[in-house]
């Protein structure tokens, strides 16, 4: 994705923007809220594993593992962005609500280790509950056993729902279709001549990034 946007790096003394890229999309059965009304608790549940009134989310992993608060949080795996990751192998997908509303197409090596592509068809509020709770995703098919199956009351899990439908719909500070724009912090105390020699480093960074363009 880089590739067909131009980084813009600025230098702001006291501040700094972090950025990451963002798909939008349209949601099925689920209607996404703005950035600025974000569920409070859904977005608890997602960071800290922390509920409502404080009550501590818990969950099993694999060979039966119990799992509680922050260690059950979905952010340890998904990240906080929800962009996902992979490891050794193993894909750990994105739950944007872009990628959660919307049929998504897997490499199956990332997933049982063969080249057979699958098409995950789109989560509803239902099949979504269902995935949280059982591991079951929504072809009906049983995810790894490293994605922990949650015991969470209907409110909190209602609340953690709302929050997985608006992750990820607004794009980032400083991103657009075209540009996407880096900061840095320098204080005061640095030399013009450390300060320089960092700044260089991140500008012929994009620089190199921006030569891949052209084509």
């Amino acid at each position: 994705m880089l590739r067909h946007r131009q980084l813009n790096f600025r230098f702001y003394p006291l501040v700094l923007v972090a950025t990451t890229l963002t798909s939008l999309g349209y949601f099925n059965s689920v209607t996404a809220a703005s950035d600025d009304v974000l569920n409070k608790t859904g977005k608890s549940i997602y960071q800290t594993g922390i509920g409502k009134n404080g009550n501590t989310i818990t969950a099993t992993s694999v060979a039966n593992i119990k799992l509680k608060g922050e260690k059950a949080s979905c952010a340890n795996c998904h990240r906080r962005s929800g962009f996902g990751s992979s490891e050794g192998g193993l894909l750990i997908p994105s739950i944007t609500g872009n990628s959660l509303f919307n049929s998504k197409e897997f490499k199956y090596r990332e997933l049982k280790k063969s080249n057979r592509p699958i098409t995950r068809t789109s989560y509803n509020k239902e099949s979504l509950k269902r995935v949280i709770q059982s591991g079951v995703d929504s072809n009906g098919r049983k995810l790894n056993a490293l994605m922990p199956r949650y015991n969470m009351n209907k409110s909190d899990m209602d609340d953690l729902i709302s929050y997985l439908s608006s992750l990820g719909i607004n794009p980032a500070p400083g991103v657009n279709s075209e540009t996407i724009h880096f900061a840095t912090i320098v204080t005061p105390d640095v030399s013009e001549k450390r300060k320089a020699a960092m700044l260089a480093v991140l500008q012929t960074y994009a620089d190199a990034i921006n030569a891949g363009t052209r084509l």
